[in-house]
This record gives C-alpha cells, sequence and structure tokens, in this order.
C-alpha cells in the first residue's frame, strides 16, 4: 500500500486504511481536522531527498541545541532523587552548578512505514527529562505527547559494566514526506562531564544549531575543534525565536523557570547573559570507517570549558580553569580509596624472593599482574574515574585500568619503590592536558621511577615487556600523581624499527608443478605482543590448528606442515616461525614459457 493512497488528504479515510497495517500511531486516528497530514512541500521535498540520499530512511530539517547553567542548592534535588543512595561519595560528585542541555529534532521521513528510533545517553551524574514529541498536523495545535521510553545498559568497547545508560524511544512514521519533532532536556548534576558537543549525525542534516547561554557569573570558554571546511558559522547573538523558546511557550512553561535560572536575581544584582551561537548547514551524513581515528579527531564539535564561578554568595569558586583543578579533582578521588595492602605485600615479597636486580623484581611484579589479573573495564559513576581498592583488584583477580594500575603501583611502593599512578589519554583522544578537561583522558597506568629512568606500565597490555610502549600510547603525555603536586611528561615514541617484520621464503619447482620450500616469520613489536595474546588466549587443543590457518591465511593453495616456533610466553625476543611450504596452483608452463604467481598474501 503507498503514499499515494493519502496524497492531498486528511487525517481521514487514508490514514483509517493505513491502520490496518498496524503503521499509523493512535494519536492519528483520534485526531479530527481538515489539514493534510503530510503537506505537498514536504512530500515533495522527501521524494527529492529520497533519491539523494538513498541510504538513509530520515533527513534532519532542523536541530537545536541550548546549554543553560543555574545554581541551586548543592542537595536539593539529589537528595530527593536518591533517597536510598548510602554512597556519600557519590554526592561529593553533586555541585550546586548545574548544567541543563536542551535538545529540539525535527526529522523528515524518506520512506513509508518506518519507525524513528533515537536513544539518549546519561549516567548516575545525569537527569534526562520527559521526551515530547509532535506531528506535523499537531503543532499548530499546540498538541505534544509525552512518549514512553526504555532504558538499557550501555556497553562499548568490551565494557563489562558501565553506569551509562541509553533510553530509547521510536516514532511510528505511516508515510514518506513524514515531519516529527520531538524535545527533550538532560540535567548535568555535576558540570564537568558536560564536555563536548558535536554537529555531525548519522542522517543528512538540513540546520543545525547550538547555543550556549552564560550567565556573567560564570567564567566559561567555547573551544572550537575542526570546523575548518563545514558550513558552521560563530555568532555571538541571541537567537530568539527557536524551535525550544516556542516550544516552552506552547507548553505554557515559563522561560525562565523552565530554564531553572533560580539565581537570575542576586541581591539586587540582575544576572546578564552573553550569548554563544553556532548555525550549521548542508551537513553530511556521519559515515563509519574501520580503523578511523578517534571522533575528536576529525569531527567538527566544540569543547567546554567550564573555569570558574560565583555562587550565590559572590564567593569565587574553581571549577576546572587549570590542569592544577583537574589534578586536584582527581588527587582528591584517588587519595579517598581505602587501599589495604597487606595481601599486596605479602605477594609482591614472594613474587620477588630471590631476585637480586630491582629491575628483575619490578618484572616480575608487572608480569604477574599481567598474566593473573584480567582486564575488565568497570565504570559506575565516581568510578568512572576512581580505582578500585588495591585489595579488591588482587583478590578478585580482575579490574579495569585504574584499579590494576593502582594495584601495581600499591605492590611497587610495598617493595620500597618510586611508583605512582598517573592518567594519560590514548591515541583515539585529540587533546592533552594543555585543556584541563574531564574528556583529555581515558587512561591510567603506573609511573615508575628507577635508577634515574622514568617507566611508564600498562599491566592492561598483556605480554609487553618493561620499557616497551603500546602504539597507543606512544607519544600521549601524561599526568602524574605526586602528592598535592602532579608532574607532566610524555610517553615516549618508539621508532619503526619496533614493529618490523621480516618474511623469507625459498621455494623449488617440483614436477607437478608446485612451488616447495621453506619459510620464516619474524614479529616484533605490536605484531609480536597480538600474537602471544592470540596465541595464549586459546585452548590446547586448538592452538596448532589456529597457528596453521594463521601461517597459511587461511588459502586452501598454501599448505604449511613442520612448523617450529619461538617460545609463545616470552615477552623480550621476537616471535619466530619456520615451517615447510607447499603452493598449489601458482605455477603454469604455456609455449615453453613458466608463468608464476608470487604474490599469494590476502587471496
Amino acid at each position: 500500500m503507498g503514499y499515494n493512497r493519502i496524497k492531498a488528504v486528511g487525517l481521514g479515510a487514508g490514514l483509517l486504511a493505513l491502520s490496518a497495517c498496524n503503521s499509523v500511531p493512535q494519536e492519528l486516528l483520534k485526531y479530527k481536522t481538515t489539514q493534510p497530514f503530510i503537506t505537498l512541500e514536504n512530500r515533495e521535498l522527501a521524494s527529492s531527498l529520497a533519491k539523494k540520499y538513498p541510504d538513509d530512511p530520515f533527513y534532519t530539517n532542523q536541530s537545536e541545541v541550548l546549554v543553560e547553567f543555574y545554581l541551586e542548592d548543592k542537595k536539593g534535588s539529589r537528595k530527593s532523587k536518591r533517597e536510598d543512595q548510602e554512597d556519600e561519595k557519590m554526592d561529593d560528585m553533586v555541585t550546586e552548578l548545574k548544567a541543563k542541555v536542551t535538545y529540539y529534532q525535527s526529522v523528515l521521513a524518506l520512506n513509508d512505514f518506518t519507525d524513528y528510533r533515537d536513544q539518549v545517553y546519561y549516567n548516575d551524574l545525569m537527569t534526562v527529562s520527559p521526551i515530547y514529541y509532535s506531528y506535523e498536523a499537531f503543532r499548530e495545535k499546540h498538541k505534544w505527547y509525552y512518549k514512553t521510553t526504555f532504558s538499557s545498559s550501555y556497553e562499548v568497547d568490551g565494557m563489562f559494566y558501565t553506569d551509562a545508560r541509553l533510553k530509547y524511544f521510536s516514532a511510528k512514521i505511516p508515510a514518506q514526506g513524514t515531519q516529527l519533532d520531538y524535545v527533550y532536556s538532560v540535567v548535568y548534576d555535576n558540570v564537568t562531564y558536560l564536555t563536548n558537543l558535536y554537529f555531525l549525525d548519522y542522517m543528512p542534516m538540513g540546520k543545525k544549531s547550538v547555543t550556549f547561554k552564560i550567565p556573567d557569573w560564570l567564567d566559561a570558554e567555547i573551544i572550537e575543534k575542526n570546523l575548518s571546511g563545514f558550513n558552521i558559522s560563530r555568532s555571538t547573538r541571541n537567537p530568539r525565536g527557536s524551535k525550544i523558546e516556542t516550544f516552552r511557550e506552547q507548553m505554557g512553561w515559563d522561560a525562565d523557570s523552565e530554564s531553572d535560572t533560580k539565581s537570575k536575581k542576586r541581591g539586587q544584582k540582575r544576572t546578564k547573559y552573553n550569548y554563544i551561537h553556532f548555525e550549521a548547514s548542508n551537513m553530511q551524513p556521519l559515515k563509519r570507517e574501520k580503523y578511523a581515528t578517534g571522533p575528536t579527531h576529525q569531527m567538527p564539535h566544540v569543547l567546554v570549558s567550564l573555569k570558574k564561578y560565583e555562587d550565590k554568595s559572590g564567593k569565587e569558586k574553581n571549577i576546572l580553569g587549570s590542569v592544577s583543578d583537574l589534578y586536584a579533582w582527581y588527587h582528591k578521588l584517588v587519595s579517598n580509596v581505602e587501599n589495604d595492602t597487606s595481601k599486596v605485600a605479602e605477594k609482591a615479597r614472594e613474587l620477588t624472593q630471590g631476585k637480586t636486580s630491582d629491575l628483575e623484581k619490578v618484572k616480575a611484579v608487572y608480569y604477574w599482574i599481567q598474566d593473573n589479573v584480567r582486564y575488565i573495564a568497570y565504570e559506575d559513576g565516581i568510578a568512572g574515574f576512581q580505582p578500585e581498592a588495591c585489595q579488591n583488584v588482587f583478590e578478585d583477580r580482575y579490574g579495569d585500568c585504574k584499579g590494576m594500575a593502582n594495584l601495581l603501583t600499591q605492590m611497587l611502593r610495598c617493595l620500597g619503590y618510586d611508583a605512582h599512578v598517573t592518567w594519560i589519554g590514548t591515541r583515539r583522544i585529540a587533546y592533552d592536558y594543555s585543556i584541563p578537561s574531564l574528556a583529555v583522558d581515558n587512561h591510567m597506568i603506573c609511573t615508575l621511577n628507577l635508577d634515574g629512568k622514568r617507566y611508564f606500565l600498562d599491566p592492561t597490555e598483556d605480554y609487553i615487556e618493561l620499557g616497551d610502549y603500546a602504539h597507543r600510547i606512544q607519544g600521549r603525555q601524561v599526568l602524574i600523581e605526586n602528592g598535592d603536586t602532579f608532574l607532566l611528561d610524555r610517553v615516549p615514541n618508539l621508532g619503526y624499527e619496533r614493529n618490523q617484520c621480516e618474511k623469507t621464503e625459498s621455494f623449488t619447482l617440483s614436477d607437478d608443478g608446485d612451488l616447495i620450500g621453506q619459510a620464516k616469520e619474524v614479529y616484533r613489536g605490536e605484531s609480536k605482543t597480538n600474537i602471544l595474546r592470540f596465541y595464549n588466549e586459546l585452548k590446547s587443543d586448538r592452538r596448532a590448528t589456529a597457528l596453521e590457518r594463521y601461517l597459511n591465511d587461511q588459502n586452501t593453495s598454501l599448505q604449511v606442515n613442520n612448523i617450529h616456533f619461538s617460545d609463545l610466553t616470552d615477552r623480550v625476543q621476537p616471535v619466530t616461525f619456520d615451517y615447510d611450504l607447499r603452493v598449489k596452483n601458482h605455477a603454469l608452463k604455456a609455449d615453453n614459457k613458466l608463468f608464476l604467481k608470487l604474490d599469494w598474501v590476502g587471496e
């Protein structure tokens, strides 16, 4: 059943006919109007856009984001929401300064009979408002509907557990040209978690605006990233007449009360607002590419840097105005960890018994954690930045990067070594600590000072030797815990020689036309550690078959036999393979000439 059945009609017979397909929202069937549900203009626009974007079921006509800040009693809303919260550490994360981000989306359906879906990310320090939506025929009548949503956990990059949540919602789309608008807000109970906002989406977009309404008592900087080459402009105007403003008027909400500007009047002083407004147009859909750098490297976005503010009494308070502020917050979290080192100290002494040199002792502890403590990403509110106590990681035999780094640090300190937990952002992140923000780092390691040399130890990197560094952290700036002070340094960049691999093959031609010979492969660096991980994670009865398939690249024309290999538990020496090789179907004799195909990699 196509759209032509209802073109240029109202909500009557056409939609009733479509209701048999269970594709029309019930509110459309109940709504009485002579106004066409789908305008001819939107129908023609959707038809044209469908040809331009054949792989995209929807087009964003307009997207608005409004960011507002206000002051609230620190314990007020959070206490009412978390009456049964027993963990007082979470309350330390709640601040009186709040950020409210309101989103307005207007999307156009490019296909018939589809479901529109979106999702909102949040955690225990964020509150998502009800989601309101409306169809084109309703907006003139100020009819907005509350949308039922469903929540679930959010998992990414092998995350075992995280307090990050997703709130899903969907809407039925009866025909091409349907226009759907929806609005919702997210309140940040700790504004440091508001880090960046992106302009691109996974669907094409006509217009997008991002507006920051900044009170004069807040020192904020909005930093542009990767905007060059895109149709994005910046101004300081107040975008009056926005869709968000219109929505609030239709709902009968006072603009000031809805934006929670409860601190508008501060004694005799009236708050003034500064606006930073971005307009983007004709944004192409975001496409996923394998092995692409992280989104902060190439996607257009703005980074929110909140430095300080004045509270209701006029007292100035720091947020994240410098790396010192960032470190002070991190150090407080680390200092609050209740480490009990009695058992880990005993294990450290056991591991180093009989070792004579400091390097051998450090290796014994470092490698033991790599081999015996499983990396499982775990984030839960404050634990997204606070390490787990060392005794818990030791007893459980698993932990995230923070817990494993803390365990390694405590074990080395028990042996008298100068070890420190260290924050770092992997190569996925484009920032360094010149920008004090929670968006700067996503990882934690251990720094060891020994005999005038500094080592960066990452216990989550299985089978990596002391002094070697994974590519993902090479060259990256680190923030080293050092009591009330901190140290900044960089992980060394290692030369290309670290990853050098060699393959040597020699053949003779058999009477039946096969190439018969021997091959030798040598792997170093990243390839070496990947092979060691892959091999040692396999069950013993599957290792021989797995090696054969690895060496012949699962190519049935290559027969691998008599495989000899180096110690595949040795972190230091290169990984080597020696084996016999028979290559079939790669030699052809014709007209007294011999044709050989010697490149069979990736066949």
